[in-house]
């Protein structure tokens, strides 16, 4: 065998080895006993995942690196005694973006020092970001820090944790620890494997899986849906058990007729078994627009002028026992109206739909003048999802949030799947595969 090859081996060897063996720095039990949400964070776990990613990737040896480059919060994390696993809590009755963490330090003076000069403000027992709402208050060896509304919230929470000392069971801690995930969200009741958001990271992307609570009297039934890799986006999901309805309230379902201006229940009838939503594009034409204005004599002055308009390119299946059923009641509820070319889907005002019973057991929506496309794949799910950003027209792009302008260009493509697991429960996986590959878990 050649030499490099007993290399790798004795890499990979040292890599089984640190995972096994320098599990060694576990964090202190610092999660309130009335914590309503923990998240963990596998620093082990991620570390070696990223070693293993370079020993195994020739393109990354050059430029690899564990450690993040020099920044002005260098010294301050310098500071912090690391532990194997980040825990932070969040608690009832405080907004869901205020969460918390406590971490070990080796110096409280020095540390504080350092707050100073990286741009944290003294206030009151704490220190404060200004603009971010991030709050550290230093007790002792360790650090509480989080996002809260008041302040002085900071110090109720450090007496429960230090002087109360009102801590989370060891138990269910160890539970927490056990997940062997990159990182995982717990939340009430029980704070169990069962309430988890579990989050994987790879050179492909990130996935998220979930167990989602199903009620006893609600049944989920699992459809084969059709999908193709070229569309823009798909969504195929079936027909609400009527017990779903007990679980909105009214005033909710009188909001969601409002703003359809019809009853929703109209197209998404019980008698229907499924619906598959095959979103193929943004199609861009020009339109003209015909203005007429009025001059000194009252006489009609008309003016032509030309814009450029998208129309989504969509087919909107309708699978029942029977299509001719929900076409009915379509035409009966006057959401459908006929002209020379068919029946004129009404409700949607983006681009001129028709529609049409395709087969004794489909019926469908579709997008006026654009052909249909031919299925390429089939997924048994309760629910399918996907979404292909490369496709969204930079015209349409400028309109989202900036958050999202500036992430839907690094994301290939995102799926989201509902389906039940080997255990028989119902779970939630969603993945986000980023488009750049080259470099590590942590390089997007």
């Amino acid at each position: 065998m050649q030499r490099r090859h007993w290399y790798f081996i004795l890499l990979a060897v040292m890599l089984w080895a640190g995972y096994k063996l320098f599990y060694k720095h576990r964090p202190a039990n610092t999660v309130p006993a009335v914590a309503d949400g923990v998240a963990v964070l596998d620093v082990k776990r991620l570390a070696n995942s990223l070693v293993w990613e370079i020993i195994t990737t020739p393109a990354l040896w050059k430029s690899a690196s564990l450690t993040p480059g020099k920044d002005k919060y260098e010294a301050l994390t310098d500071l912090v005694d690391w532990p194997d696993y980040i825990l932070a809590f969040h608690l009832p009755g405080e907004p869901a973006a205020s969460w918390y963490s406590c971490l070990p330090i080796k110096d409280s003076s020095r540390f504080a020092e350092e707050l100073v000069k990286s741009g944290f403000e003294k206030a009151e027992s704490c220190y404060r970001m200004p603009g971010s709402g991030l709050s550290v208050k230093i007790t002792g060896k360790q650090v509480l820090a989080g996002t809260p509304g008041n302040i002085s919230r900071l110090d109720e929470i450090a007496d429960m944790l230090f002087r109360e000392r009102k801590l989370l069971a060891t138990d269910k801690l160890e539970n927490i620890l056990q997940f062997r995930k990159h990182a995982a969200v717990f939340l009430r009741p029980g704070l169990s494997t069962g309430h988890a958001v579990s989050i994987q990271l790879s050179r492909k992307g990130i996935r998220f899986s979930c167990i989602l609570p199903a009620p006893a009297r609600v049944t989920f039934r699992r459809y084969p849906y059709h999908y193709n890799d070229s569309s823009l986006c798909t969504l195929a999901f079936p027909q609400a058990d009527p017990d779903w309805a007990t679980l909105l309230p009214d005033s909710a379902r009188r909001q969601i007729t409002r703003l359809l201006g019809y009853d929703p229940d109209t197209l998404l009838s019980p008698v229907n078994l499924y619906y598959e939503l095959d979103l193929q594009e943004f199609s861009s034409r020009t339109d003209t627009i015909v203005e007429y204005a009025y001059n000194d004599q009252f006489e009609a002055m008309e003016t032509k002028r030309t814009q450029q308009v998208w129309e989504p390119v969509f087919n909107f299946g309708i699978q029942a026992p029977d299509a001719a059923l929900p076409f009915r009641q379509m035409l009966n509820n006057h959401l459908l109206m006929p002209d020379t070319a068919g029946f004129v889907f009404t409700p949607l005002p983006f681009v001129k739909s028709y529609a049409r019973v395709q087969h004794a057991q489909k019926m469908v929506i579709y997008s006026w003048q654009y052909p249909a496309k031919h299925f390429q794949h089939t997924r048994q799910a309760v629910l399918y999802g996907r979404i292909n950003p490369e496709k969204i027209p930079a015209a349409l792009l400028a309109w989202l949030p900036p958050v999202l302008q500036a992430w839907l260009p690094r994301i290939q493509l995102a799926e989201i799947q509902i389906d039940y697991n080997e255990q028989g429960q119902l779970q939630l996986d969603a993945t986000v595969f980023r488009k750049n590959r080259e470099g590590s878990s942590l390089d997007w």
